[in-house]
């Protein structure tokens, strides 16, 4: 079973956070303050695969709290009765998806919808596509932090041999500026064999060009992010378009099994009429 390790002092909503946590087929692991945190990574880091963190702790700072949890390569959601522009700052540098400040129930639904979605990600396989290996490394750290599958090409041309191999992947995020075949081109191909609603493509560039945007989104992405970009936007980015994804093939599924019923209804109905003749 998956692990959560809840780092909380908060009675109240300790408790509602891991009763949510358990409603969702989880095991969690709460500690009240930063020593015992300590000591629980050290014993089982690899069986925790998410930690929420209370960064209003009274015996550490934010910082140290967050950075525990990044050394053992753990995701965090962090929450706080604050979380002002320098903190946000601060933690998107580090191993953080999300921020949710501490106002109620309506708080820990998010951080449950949060984890809900991070869980599905393992399903989901995504390709990278460029050709810069920082810009790559960048992609694949913000990604790897939301448990995606990841698949990499450097070019349009390898991206298209790689998607031939890969029947799985469900999101293409990619650079305009490539050798061999752009961003540009790839979408273009791409979209010859996939609709909008099969595979969500997200186009990125670090150009100053204006129509940029309106051009890729024409040529058939689902979204563009102009470089460079923080991580909160791009994580939101990339979940919406995976969201939208599930969504549409949920319903054509649902609309696949009713036909099937109607169907079976259909040929019931015959057999009956022909056996009462």
């Amino acid at each position: 079973m998956d692990t959560v390790l809840l780092v909380e002092d908060n009675k109240v909503f300790g408790k509602l956070t891991c009763n949510a946590m358990e409603e969702l087929g989880l095991e969690v692991a709460w500690v009240r303050d930063f020593h015992e945190a300590a000591a629980l990574i050290e014993r089982c880091d690899n069986e925790i695969f998410l930690a929420l963190l209370d960064l209003d702790l009274l015996d550490v700072s934010q910082e140290d709290l967050v950075d525990l949890t990044a050394a053992a390569g753990i995701p965090s959601i962090v929450f706080a009765d604050d979380l002002d522009a320098e903190l946000r700052a601060s933690l998107s540098t580090r191993h953080v998806i999300d921020y949710v400040l501490k106002e109620g129930r309506r708080d820990v639904r998010h951080v449950v919808s949060l984890v809900h979605r991070i869980r599905a990600n393992r399903d989901i396989s995504v390709l990278i596509v460029d050709d810069s290996a920082i810009s790559s490394r960048h992609l694949r750290k913000l990604l790897a932090m939301q448990q995606y599958c990841l698949v990499e090409a450097e070019d349009g041309v390898e991206a298209l041999a790689v998607m031939e191999r890969h029947d799985e992947i469900r999101m293409v995020i990619t650079d305009y500026q490539m050798p061999r075949m752009d961003g540009f081109e790839l979408i273009a191909r791409l979209r010859e064999r996939y609709a909008r609603d099969e595979l969500a493509i997200i186009g990125l560039s670090a150009q100053e060009d204006r129509t940029l945007a309106a051009k890729l989104l024409k040529q058939g992405a689902n979204d563009f992010i102009p470089k460079p970009f923080i991580p909160e936007e791009f994580f939101w980015r990339v979940t919406q378009n995976v969201e939208r994804i599930e969504r549409i093939r949920a319903l054509a599924e649902a609309k696949e099994e009713l036909s099937a019923a109607e169907r079976r209804a259909t040929r019931a109905s015959a057999f009956k009429s022909e056996f009462l003749a």
